[in-house]
């Protein structure tokens, strides 16, 4: 996997610009590629509060923060629900507010991880090499439920894969989710 991320050869401070930030975790491309691939990390995805006015001048009663916790093979997510847990609750008791904290959590699923020397990888590579033109890069990343992947594997005792249409960019999940047109004709082309 090192090998793979090391091959792409990520500009960073074109991949800061396309990002629109002035820098990210690293200044060496192979580590930011990792990072986003390969390594847990927390994503925050939206925060809300009950000040609905956006008057700021006004404290508002409660704020709502939604997180997304990316976790790698062999991690379980009831240790890192655990663990966020024990860790919003300690830097939130440090702070010794009279506000309450109150950890939610809606949805787990578990981690999926493809054999991407199987048959069925390597001829979906192929219709994404006859359709795109390029070589596909088999990376460890999208795919919100890998739970669900796994149990269809088991259910249907096949193997599965995820095979992505958009971009990064797209915004998946976020506010003004979207897919480029060209992408879904391309997708079906692969399909």
């Amino acid at each position: 996997e090192a090998a793979r991320t090391a091959a792409v050869d990520l500009n960073v401070d074109r991949y800061c610009e396309a990002l629109g930030v002035s820098k990210v975790s690293s200044d060496q491309g192979d580590k930011v590629l990792a990072a986003r691939w390969s390594e847990p990390w927390v994503s925050v995805s939206s925060i809300e509060s009950t000040n609905k006015a956006r008057v700021f001048r006004k404290i508002p009663k409660a704020v709502v923060g939604r997180v997304s916790i990316h976790f790698v093979p062999d991690q379980k997510a009831e240790d890192l629900e655990a663990a966020f847990r024990t860790h919003t609750q300690r830097v939130f008791a440090a702070r010794d507010s009279g506000n309450a904290l109150k950890v939610v959590v809606k949805q787990t699923s578990g981690w999926w991880l493809g054999d991407v020397k199987h048959r069925i990888f390597r001829l979906a590579a192929k219709a994404v090499e006859d359709v795109w033109g390029q070589e596909p890069l088999m990376v460890r990343e999208g795919g919100s439920y890998g739970g669900v992947t796994t149990f269809l594997e088991n259910v249907l005792g096949a193997p599965a894969l995820h095979l992505p249409m958009g971009q990064s960019s797209d915004n998946a999940h976020l506010p003004n989710e979207r897919i480029r047109m060209h992408n879904l004709l391309q997708g079906r082309l692969v399909m």
